[in-house]
């Protein structure tokens, strides 16, 4: 089932990255752009935005249409260009500063110190537990910058598509059992970490925020 799971990922994020909003959002039961956006509420007033696992660019343009500068990085050249093409879109007669896409590894993000406000990475796979992703984030951020996570979100209804759902998330893995391991992750590695919970239209969205120290 692991390694299926993983195939289905691995497709999902390259070969099928034309599909991965529909089915993002099938199986959010039309959730997905509100669970990822509860990390808008917990950026910094002021100062730049790198996304890591950006995907198909979603979040970032939200977050550029409040004003802000963002950098998206992914390292999935498919993921990149559906990515580039929303942006250009939504470019068009807009004002807000323009997102920035850059394909990289999180686990050497070409930047250099304690240049960011705030890292956001939004239902990450099995990555953000890596040491060095959690050493890169706390660098290019300055002190005081938050490294904002949303490890998953769970139905709190009982209809028979919300069961089904919190099975499938259970075993994908994005499920509450992420937020505590996170959490000390983050507090190992310089951040002072809080886990919080945001409701959305008949869910919890699980939100971790590590302040740099």
């Amino acid at each position: 089932m692991v390694a299926l799971l993983r195939l289905a990922f691995r497709l999902l994020y390259h070969e099928l990255a034309w599909s991965y909003e529909a089915v993002a959002w099938v199986v959010s039961l039309g959730l997905w752009k509100k669970w990822r956006e509860a990390a808008i509420d917990y950026l910094p007033p002021q100062g730049r935005v790198l996304e890591i696992g950006a995907g198909s660019g979603v979040l970032a343009i939200e977050i550029a249409r409040q004003g802000r500068q963002v950098i998206a990085l992914d390292r999935s050249p498919q993921m990149l260009r559906s990515a580039k093409a929303r942006v250009q879109r939504s470019a068009r007669g807009a004002s807000a500063p323009p997102v920035r896409l850059l394909r990289a590894h999180a686990c050497h993000l070409p930047f250099k110190r304690e240049c960011f406000a705030a890292v956001i990475s939004t239902f990450p796979t099995e990555y953000i537990f890596a040491p060095q992703v959690l050493h890169e984030a706390a660098r290019v951020l300055w002190s005081g910058g938050r490294f904002i996570i949303v490890p998953s979100a769970v139905f709190v209804g009982g209809s028979l598509p919300q069961r089904a759902a919190r099975g499938l998330f259970k075993i994908t893995g994005q499920a509450p059992a992420w937020i505590e391991p996170l959490r000390l992750a983050l507090s190992k590695h310089g951040f002072e970490a809080m886990a919080s919970e945001k409701a959305v239209n008949g869910s919890r969205v699980a939100v971790l925020t590590g302040t740099k120290l």
